[in-house]
């Protein structure tokens, strides 16, 4: 039997298994605002600051049904008030998976992400995902 993570066969590339730091959780966090089944016309999803448990490479990814934009910004505070760096952001076109991540190797106490909605329609948020890995 092959391993359920060859990268020799396509189908096999899921699921990815990661290891972080002792004591973290698997690597994909569990944001405290959950994302919504819909974003309102130029409304916003907010995650709420995570914590970044000692992970240094984040990324996210999300589709919308609307055009949007997906943002990631990493803090140097657990409350995600004192932004590290700039965000990271994806412009999203409607029914498109946009993804945004950081791989530059520096620490962060806690990370958000964002989804604005920028149409005039409601739009329905579908594929969110979240990672973390060291």
């Amino acid at each position: 039997m092959s391993h359920p993570n060859n990268q020799s066969n396509p189908a096999a590339a899921i699921p990815v298994w990661i290891a972080g730091p002792p004591g973290a959780s698997p690597g994909v966090p569990t944001p405290p605002t959950p994302a919504p089944a819909t974003i309102a016309a130029s409304g916003t999803w907010d995650s709420g600051a995570m914590s970044a448990s000692g992970y240094n490479k984040l990324a996210a990814a999300a589709t919308l049904s609307q055009t949007g934009t997906l943002t990631l910004q990493r803090y140097i505070d657990a409350a995600g008030t004192i932004a590290l760096g700039s965000a990271v952001t994806q412009a999203m076109t409607a029914n498109v998976s946009a993804t945004v991540w950081v791989n530059d190797g520096q620490p962060a106490a806690s990370w958000r992400v964002t989804v604005q909605n920028t149409s005039g329609s409601t739009g329905n948020l579908t594929g969110v995902a979240l990672l973390e890995q060291v």
